[in-house]
């Protein structure tokens, strides 16, 4: 590749990673700061679900090696995704709320994926997904469950990267589900970041959005992450 490193950089997450409201997330100024090639995969209202499907499939296909890097950006336990038969045009946010972030991917370019999270219900443009998502929440959404799910899949989704010998980061921030170092294999514990509490809340998106941050705190976000590699020599270490 001219001008680039061949390495690639992948980033998974919920809108945290997203373009929610900023011109360039924190991957993507990464990626510049690595001179490498960036693979986007946050997703407003994205759950953990999407990214273990999102990671393993490009792990499997090829366009992630060992010689890559993955950030995870585990969110909300209880989000998940349902693929729907209904014909839907992919909707988005409206500029009030997260501008040009996309809530649908698309399954064999014939299906809608919609994304569960609390409150789904009221953008979901069909009755018939309006009533399913209501319905699910109200009766099907039992958070100590998907816990229990979440320990068990993340378990699985890191022995596979483990297999493949995968360079991985698992971003350990305040603004979402904070991890404890008993989940996370010993493979991956070293390469762990955690944001420094003390520091995030001026970057706030909002003064009362604590979930997101400015066009400054992606860039703020993206200097730690490129001091986190350069101190724990990811890139020069093999799993």
């Amino acid at each position: 590749m001219v001008g680039k490193n061949a390495m690639k950089l992948l980033v998974a997450g919920c809108s945290f990673s997203d373009y929610c409201q900023v011109k360039k997330p924190y991957g993507e100024i990464l990626a510049s700061k690595l001179n490498v090639e960036y693979i986007h995969e946050g997703a407003g209202s994205g759950s953990n679900w999407r990214i273990w499907g999102k990671v393993i499939k490009y792990i499997l296909d090829g366009t992630i090696t060992p010689d890559d890097l993955i950030l995870i950006q585990y969110t909300e336990r209880t989000r998940n995704e349902f693929c729907s038969v209904l014909k839907r045009d992919n909707i988005h946010f409206g500029p009030s709320s997260f501008e040009m972030v996309a809530i649908t991917d698309r399954f064999n370019n014939d299906y809608s994926v919609l994304r569960y999270k609390l409150d789904s219900a009221t953008w979901q443009n069909t009755p018939e997904e309006k009533l399913f998502f209501s319905q699910y929440e109200k009766y099907f959404v039992v958070p100590e469950f998907a816990e229990e799910q979440f320990k068990v899949h993340n378990l699985m989704f890191q022995s596979m990267l483990a297999r493949f010998k995968m360079r991985v980061i698992f971003i350990r921030s305040r603004r979402n589900p904070f991890m404890t170092d008993d989940e996370f294999l010993p493979e991956f514990l070293p390469y762990v970041f955690k944001d420094p509490i003390y520091k995030i809340e001026p970057y706030n998106l909002a003064p009362d959005d604590f979930g997101h941050m400015s066009q400054e705190g992606h860039e703020v976000f993206a200097d730690w992450l490129y001091a986190h590699i350069n101190n724990t020599n990811i890139l020069k270490n093999k799993l």
